[in-house]
């Protein structure tokens, strides 16, 4: 199996107090981050396939699926962060920053690295 190109969003925009990327395509992936800030300080991404007509977060259609993740940062300069057990499928991706009001957090853009896991050959297993 071997992992995909990562996928650089193609588009951002303000949604009240969080950023939304559109990655253009829905993906099978999962997001890596580029950040800093304060201790404890908390990144929170949630996932959607689509939005409503308004252009407004909607992810209604994931039902009572989870589709968030949570870094908490150390606090010690820049930090690199993406999921080790999970993956979600998504085309948006909505981030959050949670902690105190006086402290400084910047996250670049999120990479949406995309391990739609592929064989280098057609071959089936038969074990």
């Amino acid at each position: 199996m071997k992992e995909l190109e990562a996928i650089a969003p193609i588009k951002d925009w303000a949604l009240e107090d969080t950023r939304v990327y559109d990655f253009g395509q829905n993906v099978a992936g999962y997001p890596r981050i580029t950040v800093s800030g304060a201790p404890w300080a908390k990144v929170i991404i949630d996932f959607g396939e689509v939005l409503a007509q308004d252009g407004s977060w909607d992810n209604r259609n994931y039902r009572r699926a989870r589709a968030t993740l949570t870094y908490t940062l150390a606090g010690q300069g820049t930090e690199i962060w993406w999921p080790v057990f999970t993956f979600q499928g998504y085309r948006y991706a909505r981030v959050r920053i949670e902690g105190r009001p006086h402290f400084r957090i910047s996250c670049r853009s999120p990479q949406a690295l995309c391990p739609m896991w592929r064989a280098d050959s057609n071959e089936a297993s038969t074990r």
